[in-house]
């Protein structure tokens, strides 16, 4: 399996962007991936299952674990 170029912190740093109103195009020029991997990782990163992870806790709180 091909590894991410990016991690998970810079992907919701990403989304978090996007929801401020960055529009979605001008994302993924600046970064460099493609619409339809934001909208993969919008769909994994903002379900209910990947919010309550524990393992995931730090990523909500803005602590560093």
């Amino acid at each position: 399996m091909k590894r991410s170029r990016f991690t998970e912190h810079q992907i919701i740093k990403i989304l978090k962007e996007a929801e401020a109103g960055v529009p979605v195009t001008d994302l993924c020029r600046q970064y460099g991936f493609s619409r339809s991997s934001f909208y993969k990782w919008k769909e994994a990163y903002s379900t209910p299952a990947y919010l309550f992870q524990p393992s995931k806790l730090h990523l909500r709180v803005g602590s560093s674990v």
